[in-house]
């Protein structure tokens, strides 16, 4: 008796409409794709050349947002390009379904691109070579908070040696501010993407990589 009931209710619905494909039950369909966007895959992303066995921390993550606002990890389907091979280029011996991994080649700057269903994203690389990385005496920063579309988070400069905190005066940049924008290391996220977060004290410089992703 039920199922009579059922599909008599179909069966109207039907008639009272000037076209009807109608099932049951029906499939639930994806929202359109507006944006992609690309996220770093580690937390400070300082990187200097290194050989094929060292792409850990040159990792990188595409994901879309759709028109509901759901975003989806399509890392394994995107197109991956390097703006400058000479700088950094996409490892093709490396194989993940969850990031796409890159090698730092020579000093210098460079995106990384990721393009799916027309639509395409970018995050930049900055290489040095080692011995920047580990120069002393040298500024070193850390960072702690969220990095979703609207929080703001806090990083730190440290003048390595003596441990000495030097936030305040450093001067503090972002190469994206559509991205975050950062003042006295204060981090306001705004949109999502990926933008290097820089600080400067007397010329001695360090940075990290921030990546805002959308509000979950």
């Amino acid at each position: 008796m039920i199922s009579l009931i059922r599909a008599a209710l179909v069966t109207v619905l039907c008639v009272a409409s000037t076209s009807c494909n109608a099932s049951y039950p029906t499939e639930p369909t994806k929202a359109r794709v507006v944006a992609l966007y690309l996220a770093y895959a580690a937390p400070k992303g300082r990187a200097a050349p290194g050989s094929n066995s060292v792409i850990n921390g040159y990792s990188f993550i595409a994901y879309t947002l759709d028109a509901d606002g759901a975003y989806e990890n399509v890392s394994n389907r995107a197109v991956w390009l390097s703006s400058d091979e000479g700088i950094v280029r996409p490892l093709t011996t490396v194989s993940s379904t969850i990031t796409k991994s890159f090698l730092a080649v020579s000093p210098g700057s460079a995106s990384v691109i990721a393009r799916f269903q027309g639509l395409e994203a970018t995050a930049p690389m900055l290489i040095v070579e080692s011995a920047v990385l580990s120069a002393t005496p040298r500024v070193d920063l850390t960072w702690t908070g969220q990095n979703s579309v609207g929080t703001v988070s806090s990083a730190r400069a440290f003048f390595r040696t003596p441990n000495q905190d030097v936030t305040g005066f450093a001067s503090w940049t972002s190469s994206n501010p559509e991205v975050a924008t950062v003042d006295r290391g204060t981090i306001r996220a705004v949109s999502s993407g990926t933008t290097i977060i820089t600080a400067n004290i007397e010329g001695l410089v360090d940075w990290f990589w921030f990546s805002v992703v959308p509000k979950s």
